[in-house]
């Protein structure tokens, strides 16, 4: 199996739309669709997986709804994270954890909720790369730790050993 990259580009262009997608030349990607797009493509990062392709689109279903259109090379694959959904989710997330923490909390009103809204809406974009970063890198440490614990699982039961964790 041959690695990939899934990548997060952005567009100059179109600050607002955001690019996820697979390749295994991320900067050579880049390059490519610059070139059929107005602007350039900015690369954010890119996560080397062996399962980079499937992975890429297990985020193109769970991203579907904030697609957008753009013309040029990969036009499908493109998102606007600047939405009401991932404002009201980060809106819902903080005034959970306000409430847990300090049930008395005087941001616990209206026009604080408004502004942790309207705050939650424009970092958005940010949280949602931020929260893509964390899911890549957590699947490529999955990718190296699943076959040696298998390995070692194996080892142990041919071995006649019990399992134990260090």
């Amino acid at each position: 199996m041959m690695r990939g990259h899934v990548y997060v580009m952005r567009s100059t262009a179109h600050p607002e739309k955001t690019k996820v997608g697979y390749s295994k030349n991320p900067k050579d990607r880049a390059r490519w669709i610059s070139g059929t797009i107005k602007g350039d493509a900015r690369l954010v990062f890119s996560v080397s997986l062996f399962s980079a392709y499937a992975v890429e689109q297990f985020l193109h279903g769970i991203l579907a709804p904030m697609s957008t259109k753009m013309s040029g090379s990969g036009k499908t694959e493109w998102y606007r994270f600047h939405s009401m959904s991932v404002a009201f989710l980060l809106t819902g997330i903080t005034f959970y954890a306000l409430k847990r923490i300090d049930p008395q909390s005087p941001y616990l009103n209206p026009l604080s909720l408004c502004l942790i809204f309207v705050g939650s809406y424009f970092t958005s974009k940010m949280v949602v790369i931020f929260l893509l970063f964390v899911f890549l890198r957590i699947i490529q440490v999955l990718e190296i730790a699943a076959p040696l614990i298998f390995i070692y699982i194996l080892f142990c039961v041919l071995s006649g050993n019990s399992i134990s964790l260090p």
